[in-house]
């Protein structure tokens, strides 16, 4: 039961930091592309 909710807690913290990158990613491209303009 620990090491299920370990694993639980770890791969919400693994979502929430792609979530984290892809938010970032898509701020950086769409400032480069009015940058770009």
């Amino acid at each position: 039961m620990k090491v299920h909710f370990s694993f639980k807690l770890e791969l919400e913290r693994v979502s929430a930091f792609i979530v984290i990158s892809a938010t970032i990613t898509l701020a950086k491209t769409l400032t480069e592309v009015k940058d770009g303009d």
